[in-house]
């Protein structure tokens, strides 16, 4: 098969990331050394011009170049305006990289999987060929969870197995010794998704349990799509994401079809995340079932619901199989039995994802001008609304008044009348 790894990134810290780490664990023997003697590979980035030059200057871009061709797309020839496109954790993150990642559906056509790729995903060794793998005769996409490992403890365990004297070239992560760093360093943000801990999300788009020193069991509502069959005869696919996020608009597309695999077995498929986030979502564990139930009613869809039926196991070891057993049979018992009690909304679930706006609307703002009001918001605001300030507003509003207010302040701030 023709294969297409795409990955969407701007900035030199996530570069760095991504040439030190990221692509360090794509380039180790089972990875895209094996998937190139198996498939025909092509490597896209999107970037900007300057990003790109220092990454064609680094050791581990020379290894990709002697694996695949590599292809690139410059931010500034796609006629964004590198003053006006989102800075570190503001509100247009996430919409702006669903943008680069349009580029990425575009690019494929010509291409039978479109594998998508983050900076700070880790793949374990294997897990790429085995995300193709699961793309047998008449799957859609492979769906699976990427944990979010806190970046600095991760990048310290990461630099364990590198070979010695060897700063940024390929990293190997046998699964199971990834699990134990996904374990032992899961984001705090993440940890708050653990069903029996002391405190909760107000936002479980995934929940998670510990089974015991054996490793993890993860219910997603929410998935990363790993690889996607390129069909450009259907409107689904040629459309892309048209708002929010892969993970939240497009896997509930993608819902509603019967031909989706699930990477649910970490000894084959394990990425998670370097994830670096100061947000903080908890709520006091007395307040779980209704901070699921708000989640099932405004965040997740029907057919994602269905997601959250298959149990993600991540494997620290698997001595214990009547322990696994009992954890996929509990976990879902307390889901489903939510699941009861809140019918799916789909309006409720609509109306949510619209505060993130129209990615075609926004695009106005990523390509217009910069002014006084939009500079001074990227470098002194947009980091406090993420930080303590966005914190204290989305206890005191809830998460989505919060964000829609935010939208609609930064509507005003920039001139855009369509989202107000």
């Amino acid at each position: 098969m023709k294969v297409i790894v795409s990955v969407a990134l701007w900035g030199r810290r996530y570069a760095e990331t991504f040439l030190r780490y990221g692509l360090a664990s794509q380039l180790s023997p089972n990875n895209i050394p094996l998937l190139i003697d198996r498939h025909r590979v092509t490597y896209h980035i999107v970037t900007t011009r300057r990003d790109a030059d220092w990454m064609r200057a680094q050791p581990n871009f020379e290894r990709l170049l002697a694996c695949c061709e590599v292809i690139w797309d410059i931010i500034e020839d796609l006629g964004f305006n590198l003053t006006q496109i989102p800075a570190g954790m503001d509100g247009d993150k996430y919409p702006f990289l669903s943008r680069l990642q349009n580029v990425a559906f575009e690019r494929s056509l010509e291409h039978d999987v479109l594998v998508f790729n983050y900076a700070d995903f880790i793949w374990a060794d294997g897990a790429l060929c085995h995300s193709i793998d699961l793309m047998q005769k008449g799957v859609d996409a492979v769906l699976g969870f990427c944990p979010p490992v806190d970046v600095k403890q991760g990048r310290r365990a990461l630099d364990t197995l590198r070979h010695a004297g060897d700063a940024s070239g390929t990293l190997t992560v046998p699964p199971r010794v990834g699990v134990g760093i996904a374990v032992d360093y899961l984001h705090a943000e993440a940890a708050l998704r653990l069903w029996d801990g002391p405190r909760f999300s107000s936002m479980p788009t995934y929940v998670i349990w510990q089974v015991a020193d054996e490793g993890l069991l993860v219910r997603a509502y929410h998935q990363t799509v790993l690889a996607l069959r390129v069909n450009s005869d259907d409107p689904l696919y040629c459309g892309g994401i048209r708002r929010g996020s892969l993970d939240g608009y497009f896997t509930a597309e993608l819902a509603g079809r019967n031909t989706v695999a699930f990477a649910d077995n970490s000894d084959q498929v394990l990425v998670f995340s370097l994830y670096e986030s100061s947000a903080y979502s908890g709520v006091p564990a007395s307040e779980r079932t209704d901070a699921l139930k708000n989640c099932l009613r405004v965040s997740v869809s029907q057919g994602q619901r269905r997601f959250a039926e298959v149990p993600l196991l991540f494997k620290r070891k698997y001595s214990d199989t009547q322990r696994w057993e009992t954890a996929c049979r509990r976990s879902w018992e307390s889901l489903s039995k939510v699941h009861d009690q809140v019918p799916a909304d789909w309006m409720a679930f609509v109306d949510e994802q619209s505060t993130y706006g129209e990615i075609g609307a926004l695009e106005r703002r990523w390509r217009g001008a910069a002014n006084a009001r939009t500079l001074f918001y990227r470098h002194a605001l947009a980091g406090r609304l993420s930080g303590r300030l966005g914190r204290v507003t989305k206890h005191v509003l809830g998460p989505g008044r919060a964000r829609t207010w935010r939208l609609k302040f930064e509507a005003w701030l920039f001139g855009d009348p369509t989202r107000l």
